[in-house]
């Protein structure tokens, strides 16, 4: 159970809340999901709110999960989004999204794998895109240099790309996208190394040959 607060920044503000699905797309970006899932778990009370200028209320957020449930992390959102009211002299609505993260007791699996890697080319640019696949149950976050891709031509190494930060969720796919920007051109060896990438397992690699 966790509780939000919320505070009105002037005039009288009618929130109201309600759970929603939650999701990242390939390139990280978080969305509301089509399908509520795990926003169906929540219960959140009150669920609609009276707020005047510089005052504040909370929102009691419980979650009842349901006999089956898969074992691992849930997100979910809880959506606080203001109410239009009647003769309001500027029709402004806005709406926070709070992530809420369920976990249901059971075995933890972690795993993250490497489904697979290609280069693109736009205009000058050149775009290494590597796709990681989070196979276990809870979040992987990968800090800079868990995930490095190494660009060689023979014993020569011609560049260690890093992507940022990220976080996958878990069952879910993420693509990083890296530009490089060297000199070389034709065929060569993209190395991805993955640091931790299950319990009992130091280091992934895979290798792929692709044509910058």
């Amino acid at each position: 159970m966790i509780a939000a607060a919320i505070t009105a920044a002037s005039a009288l503000a009618s929130v109201l809340a309600a759970a929603a699905g939650f999701a990242l797309d390939l390139r990280g970006h978080p969305r509301i999901a089509t399908a509520a899932g795990v926003g169906r778990w929540l219960v959140l009370s009150p669920r609609r709110l009276a707020l005047g200028a510089g005052r504040s209320a909370s929102v009691t957020v419980s979650a009842i999960v349901p006999r089956g449930a898969a074992p691992g992390e849930h997100d979910a959102l809880v959506l606080l989004r203001t109410h239009l009211r009647a003769g309001a002299p500027v029709p402004i609505v806005m709406q926070v999204g709070v992530v809420v993260e369920v976990r249901v007791r059971g075995r933890v699996v972690r795993r993250l794998d490497v489904r697979g890697l290609r280069l693109e080319h736009r205009g000058r640019l050149r775009i290494v895109r590597l796709t990681l696949w989070n196979r276990g149950n809870v979040s992987e976050v990968l800090p800079v240099r868990r995930v490095r891709i190494v660009l060689r031509r023979g014993r020569r190494v011609l560049a260690t790309l890093l992507p940022p930060r990220r976080r996958i969720l878990p069952h879910s796919l993420a693509v990083l996208a890296l530009h490089y920007g060297g000199r070389a051109r034709g065929w060569v060896q993209a190395a991805v190394v993955v640091s931790q990438p299950r319990p009992g397992t130091a280091v992934l690699r895979r290798t792929y040959r692709i044509r910058l």
